[in-house]
This record gives C-alpha cells, structure tokens and sequence, in this order.
C-alpha cells in the first residue's frame, strides 16, 4: 500500500455522481441472422471498462461496454449491447490522489470498486429500460466480479491507475 493508499483510508472521500449516459445502443432482430429463439438459450456476453482521470475538473470516468451474442456457425452475432458513462466528482482529486513522484494518479483499489459497481449497476438498469425486444428481456448481465474488471484493465493499461 502506497502512503496515498494510507492517506485516503484515514480521511473520507467525498464525491457525487456528477454524469450518467448512455454513450450508444444496439439492438438487432435475431431473426434477421436466421436465428430461432431456442438459439438464445446459449447468450454469451462481452464486457469492458476503461477509466479516464480528468484532474482539472476532478472528475474519474467509467465506460462499461456489454455485447450480447451468440455463436452460429463459428461466427459471433451480435445480438445487443451497451456503452455507458458514469463520471464520478471527487473532492480535493489532485489533493488527494496525484503521486507528484511518479506524476499520475494514485486512487486506491477500494474506491475504484465502489465506482465500479455503481457503473455496472447503472449499466444494468439501462439495459432493462432500453431493451424492447421481449425475447432479449429475460437475458441478463450475468454477476460481474468488479475485481477481475479492475485487475483486467490494469494488466492491459500497466500505466494507467
């Protein structure tokens, strides 16, 4: 645990949701690709995060993508997804979690995750808004271990976080 890692278990973070969008949407008929609703019984589901520091205006950024799909014929259909937003205000940003050593943000695990299970839970009421197809309906966002999508992002972006 790094000394901002220690700091910021000492003293509350404050934020607010500062944003919540839907950054796009699809939704194709599964008829269209000759697909039977018995075909929707084997979903498969693509999910990604990325994660945007913008320090002048205090502000992390969260993006989870979701692609649901099914496999026809060793080829991917995809059948609906999802890409959303959620900015998160954090009080004293620089303040707290700039490391002026190593000159990035430091912000530690713990509040990440918070960060990341309201992005997902918001991800998820989105879904349930949008969707309109009542064969998709009963698809669901399977339990997402926040974990595994934050320790994902680090060993793809070693510099970021």
């Amino acid at each position: 645990m790094t000394k901002i890692e220690k700091n910021a278990y000492r003293k509350k973070v404050e934020f607010r949701i500062a944003e919540i969008k839907k950054v796009s949407y699809f939704q194709n008929d599964y008829s269209e690709f000759g697909l039977l609703k018995a075909d929707l019984k084997e979903i498969g589901v693509n999910l990604s995060t990325k994660f945007i520091v913008s320090e002048n205006e205090n502000i992390i950024s969260i993006y989870i993508k979701t692609n649901f799909f099914v496999n026809k014929e060793n080829k991917q259909v995809e059948l609906f997804g999802i890409e959303t937003a959620h900015k998160f205000e954090i009080k004293d940003l620089q303040k707290r979690f700039f490391n002026s050593v190593n000159k990035k943000f430091d912000i530690p695990d713990n509040i990440m995750l918070i960060f990341i299970n309201i992005s997902v839970s918001g991800t998820r009421g989105m879904l349930a808004a949008l969707c309109s197809n009542p064969a998709y309906s009963k698809i669901i966002l399977p339990i997402i271990n926040p974990l595994d999508l934050l320790n994902s992002y680090k060993e793809q972006n070693k510099d970021a976080l």
